[in-house]
């Protein structure tokens, strides 16, 4: 493929100048206004290093991983205090950020975070299942989540998503199976039989040196679930976020982070429209459907675009008239490209982060 910086010109000569609009449809963040996200950062016991990155990542990146606009807002804070029901009245989710030991918080604050979960959203992120820090058990926190750290392993191992749930909306632009290395929690008892579990992802043991006592027999290794409660609360929790990388350079756990926010809130994706009238260069972030991106050209008009990675390089060029759908395969997971080109309305140029 020839370099992205050559001119498009030469794939606009003898194209009829008709008018036309440009739109690039694609599964994306719900267009509606953003909801309100908070981020818990406190912690009773080991401090993990990943807390102040992973809360970066929420706050900077999740919200527009896959749209034009942010889907949330994010507002974070390592004060206990913050987890009155005054101040989480204000947000639709709490994220709970390796808060090694919540059974340190006080009587007040634990009831507060065991009502919100009952109405709202929680997504909560590896140690949070860990209750064995200076703050002490918590039981009706350890029932909540569904599972209390009992031995874990630093280790590269293969996650599968549950059968099951293979179409949950959490598991949207996922990969059925993908290897990661990070520090993996045995629990004690299996958290599918928490009431009200239901599991997303298991660890294949088999995959890997797994040294931690206190685990599942017959490999059925959870490492993220969900519950829902009567009144409309939703919880979501994963065993992913020891390592400061994960967040940071891992594709797949932001899509499961971010995918976690929208379902714990409630919000619904939508489609997106992009029309080419934007100013050139714009910084849109688009997703992708599964490695594939769709671009569609509505009625009437010329066309011509390209999409090239960030370094320069071209993988695709099409041009065509009128109303007209391309279909551009390969494109490789987790990483993002420029999509630039013509019409008549004028020269577009837009990111695309493919899942």
């Amino acid at each position: 493929m020839s370099s992205c910086r050559s001119n498009l010109n030469r794939m606009w000569t003898g194209i009829i100048p008709l008018y036309a609009m440009l739109t690039l449809l694609i599964t994306g963040a719900s267009a509606q206004a953003p909801f309100k996200v908070f981020v818990f950062q406190g912690f009773f016991g080991y401090q993990h290093s990943a807390i102040i990155t992973a809360t970066a990542v929420i706050k900077n990146q999740l919200p527009t991983l896959l749209g034009t606009t942010p889907a949330f807002t994010v507002d974070a804070s390592a004060e206990a205090a913050a987890l009155s029901p005054a101040a989480l009245a204000n947000y639709q989710v709490l994220v709970l950020n390796n808060n090694t030991g919540l059974g340190g918080l006080t009587t007040a604050q634990r009831a507060a975070v065991l009502a919100y979960g009952q109405t709202k959203g929680i997504v909560a992120i590896h140690s949070t299942a860990d209750f064995k820090g200076s703050g002490g058990s918590w039981p009706e926190m350890i029932d909540f989540v569904g599972g209390n750290l009992n031995g874990h392993t630093a280790a590269m191992g293969t996650l599968k998503k549950d059968p099951l749930m293979a179409n949950h909306p959490i598991n949207e632009g996922l990969a059925d199976s993908y290897r990661m290395d990070d520090e993996w929690y045995g629990y004690g008892s299996n958290p599918r039989n928490s009431p009200g579990a239901k599991v997303l992802w298991t660890i294949d043991e088999t995959s890997m040196n797994w040294t931690a006592g206190g685990d599942m027999p017959g490999n059925d290794h959870p490492i993220a679930w969900i519950k829902e409660f009567p009144n409309g609360g939703r919880f979501f929790y994963t065993a992913q976020g020891h390592r400061d990388s994960i967040m940071q350079k891992n594709f797949h756990a932001r899509r499961l982070v971010y995918n976690a926010i929208m379902w714990a809130a409630k919000a619904s994706p939508t489609r997106i429209a992009v029309s080419p009238s934007s100013p050139a260069g714009e910084g849109l972030t688009l997703a992708a459907d599964r490695s594939a991106l769709q671009v569609t050209f509505a009625e009437g008009g010329a066309h011509a675009f390209k999409v090239c990675t960030l370094s320069g390089r071209q993988v695709a060029a099409r041009s065509g008239q009128g109303a007209r759908s391309y279909s551009i395969p390969d494109l490789r997971s987790g990483s993002i490209y420029i999509v630039s080109g013509r019409t008549p309305a004028g020269a577009f140029a837009k990111k695309v982060s493919v899942p």
